[in-house]
């Protein structure tokens, strides 16, 4: 399996971790700022942003959906689209995930 490095160019990703180390701040001072909670101060939002800034940091989504424990994604198995049944049940379900 490669290296999440070999995965992006010979770089390896930036962790919330590592911002946390560049703002001088704990993990959760950084996930409250990404998550804009309200009782941050101004003065340690203000660092982590520059550090997120600097760093390039960006969220994996992936983390975030198994953290939020949703994904917005909806799976659906049909056997046969070429039967009219399971076309429409198909159609339908996609028709009523777009609402």
């Amino acid at each position: 399996m490669a290296s999440e490095a070999t995965r992006n160019g010979g770089q390896s990703r930036v962790s919330l971790l590592d911002v946390a180390r560049e703002a001088g701040v704990s993990k959760s001072s950084v996930s409250n700022v990404i998550r804009n909670h309200p009782h941050v101060r101004d003065a340690v939002r203000e660092r982590v942003q520059a550090a997120i800034d600097k760093l390039g940091y960006r969220p994996l989504a992936m983390g975030q959906n198994l953290r939020s424990g949703s994904t917005g994604q909806v799976a659906l198995a049909i056997p046969n689209f070429a039967q009219p049944y399971f076309a429409e049940v198909a159609r339908d379900a996609w028709y009523s995930a777009g609402r």
